[in-house]
């Protein structure tokens, strides 16, 4: 959770608690990305992105407003997704809530990341699916 927490403060991810409470009524759709459950200001995504560095200051301003609108969203979507779904990540347990040395291979980030994408799937996301 602390990671989770960390990406919120860091982009400012806000999570909506009731629909009903108008939180939208004042706002412009372009003025904000929503997700679900979870919304950023994109003035506030633009001020993160105003403290970078210069050279990426500079690289910045070579684009279009159009095209960082569109990175902005897409920016913002990333986060969203990412925080709420680093918060969904649970352990493998076994019934008595040990461990589960046996399910879970141990495997390095790096293995990972040299796997091709198939093999992951067959090898590691399939046999847990069962």
């Amino acid at each position: 959770m602390l990671l989770t927490n960390d990406i919120c403060d860091m982009f400012k991810v806000h999570h909506i608690e009731d629909e009903e409470d108008g939180a939208f009524d004042d706002l412009l759709i372009v003025n904000y990305v929503r997700k679900d459950d979870s919304f950023v200001l994109l003035t506030t995504l633009r001020e993160y992105v105003d403290d970078l560095s210069t050279r990426t200051q500079a690289h910045w301003l070579l684009i279009d407003t159009n095209e960082r609108m569109i990175v902005l969203r897409t920016i913002t979507c990333f986060v969203i997704g990412i925080s709420d779904d680093i918060a969904k990540v649970e352990a493998e347990r076994d019934p008595a809530n040990n461990v589960a040395v046996n399910l879970a291979p141990p495997v390095m980030p790096m293995d990972l990341v040299k796997m091709r994408s198939s093999t992951f799937i067959s090898e590691v996301i399939e046999p847990r699916m069962a």
